[in-house]
């Protein structure tokens, strides 16, 4: 698809929100969770937002999580992305 768009003249841009899915098996989530790359709260466990259980998010003051983030952001780029 995205070929097919930029042969038309188009550019895809997307917009990425730093929520990652909270979904045992889905592979962004696990390894951010294996990574230790989410907020957390002062007893440890990983901080569930406010409006609902359905995201967990990068801390993105450590290192390691902007390390994971950019890597994930190459292999978007790397579908055909024209820009986030």
């Amino acid at each position: 698809m995205m070929r097919a768009a930029e042969s038309d003249g188009f550019k895809v841009v997307t917009i990425v929100d730093p929520g990652v899915k909270f979904d045992p098996g889905y592979s962004v989530f696990e390894e951010g969770r294996a990574k230790g790359v989410f907020c957390k709260t002062e007893q440890g466990k990983l901080y569930v937002a406010r409006f609902g259980r359905v995201a967990r998010f990068p801390g993105f003051t450590l290192e390691k999580t902007r390390s994971f983030w950019a890597d994930l952001t190459v292999k978007h780029l790397a579908q055909g992305i024209a820009g986030i």
